[in-house]
Formats: structure tokens, C-alpha cells, sequence
């Protein structure tokens, strides 16, 4: 079995078997690939090689089998469930957010997330790929961390990341590997354009309203910005 496959079936075997066996609804967890430090880098060539193993870890979680996987829900934010569960608040977010980010490209890139649904079997999802949960030892992904939202469901919750961590070839290839098709990469952009979105109101001076998060190379109104020109290249 790949490495993608064996990392992703000892999490969905380790989450699946302790839900059934608690009932707990797994408030997080660590599994190594073997032995793992956190390495935050801007350099190109380990972006290039994470975007590669990001997308070999995700293409084994779709290969898993989900039998007694939990089901998305409200206890994990509805990742691995259909986006539009966020539809009225993501639509009200970007009205509040007039003048400060680009209303139209916002609203353009959200409708074409609303106007498709997963319609293939249910996958493992992790629920929050990003940099900061991601382990790695000498540019190699080793490690994934935080498996409290992880579920079966729809997978585009998981690409997030291209937009969230990746630009360029590092983006393209990510994406190679494990989007489907362009109503998945819809999706995907729903998922990170609402992720995006309420990270940032609060009152206009606030020195904490800055849309930083940890594990994004861009705060909120760059993934936005990200999202928007994303899905304008592609339409």
C-alpha cells in the first residue's frame, strides 16, 4: 500500500474504532508516519514537496474504507457536508464585509460552490488540512495532526489548503492530485472563501481583526483574494 494509503487508513481505523468503542467524538489526535517535529518554511521546493505529499496523503484517504466512519454534523462544523450548511451565514459575512473585500467576486465564486453537491460515495476527511497540522522531518510530510473534525462525508472540505497554503505550481499540483473535477474545485473554493470570511468581522480599528490564522500562508482577505482570482482563472 502507498504511504498516502497507510497514513490514511491507520487514522480512519484509529478514529472509526475509538468512536465506536467511546462513543467520544474524538477531540483530537496525533498519527505518526513514524517520527515528527513541526517545520513552518516559505521555501519553494518544500512547499512544492508538501503540496505533493499533502495530495498523496489525501488521495489514500480516499481509498479507505468508511464503515462505522462518523458522519459529518454540526459537531464537526459539517466538514465532509454539504458547504451550503454555511450558505445564510457566508452570504451575510460578505454583506458586512462591503467595501473591504470584492463583494462581486465573493458572491460569483459562492453561488457556483451552492450550484453543485457531492454526489459520489462518502471519503474520510480530515476536516483541516493545513500547514500547522501538517508534521514534517527533512521536507518529508510525516505526520498529521487534530483529527476532531475528521469524518466521512464529501472531500472538498480537505482542499482548502490549495488556496490556503499553496499559489502557483505548488497549487496546480496539489490539486492534480486529488480535485476530481471542477464542481469539486467549486466546492473546494465554498469551503475556502466561508473559512476565510469569519475570520475577519469585528469592529473596523481592532487590532486583533487582522483575518489571521495559524497555518495560513495569507490572512483572510489574501485567501479571499486567492479564492476570487482562482475562480476567475477558471471561469
Amino acid at each position: 500500500m502507498a504511504t498516502g494509503a497507510r497514513a490514511a487508513a491507520s487514522v480512519a481505523d484509529s478514529a472509526a474504532s475509538r468512536e465506536r468503542r467511546t462513543g467520544m467524538r474524538i477531540p483530537g489526535a496525533v498519527f505518526d508516519l513514524p517520527v515528527a517535529r513541526r517545520r513552518a518554511s516559505s521555501d519553494r521546493r518544500r512547499r512544492r514537496s508538501r503540496s505533493a505529499r499533502s495530495g498523496c496523503l489525501l488521495q489514500g484517504a480516499l481509498v479507505c474504507p468508511t464503515k462505522h466512519g462518523p458522519g459529518a454534523g454540526p459537531h464537526r462544523f459539517n466538514r465532509g457536508g454539504p458547504v451550503s450548511a454555511w450558505d445564510e451565514q457566508t452570504r451575510a459575512t460578505i454583506d458586512v464585509l462591503a467595501g473591504e473585500i470584492d463583494i462581486d467576486g465573493a458572491v460569483a465564486a459562492w453561488d457556483a460552490a451552492m450550484a453543485t453537491r457531492w454526489s459520489g460515495p462518502d471519503v474520510w476527511v480530515h476536516g483541516d488540512v493545513t500547514s500547522s497540522n501538517l508534521l514534517m522531518r527533512d521536507d518529508r510530510l510525516c505526520g498529521v495532526i487534530d483529527f476532531g473534525c475528521a469524518a466521512v462525508g464529501d472531500p472538498a472540505c480537505d482542499l482548502t489548503t490549495a488556496w490556503t497554503t499553496f499559489e502557483g505550481s505548488s497549487r496546480r499540483r496539489f490539486l492534480t492530485a486529488v480535485a476530481r473535477d471542477e464542481d469539486n474545485l467549486a466546492r473546494a473554493r465554498g469551503w475556502a472563501l466561508w473559512k476565510a470570511l469569519i475570520q475577519i468581522p469585528g469592529p473596523v480599528g481592532d487590532p486583533g481583526r487582522t483575518g489571521a490564522r495559524a497555518g495560513w500562508r495569507w490572512d483572510a482577505p489574501g485567501v479571499i483574494a486567492q479564492v476570487i482570482t482562482d475562480f476567475r482563472t477558471a471561469n
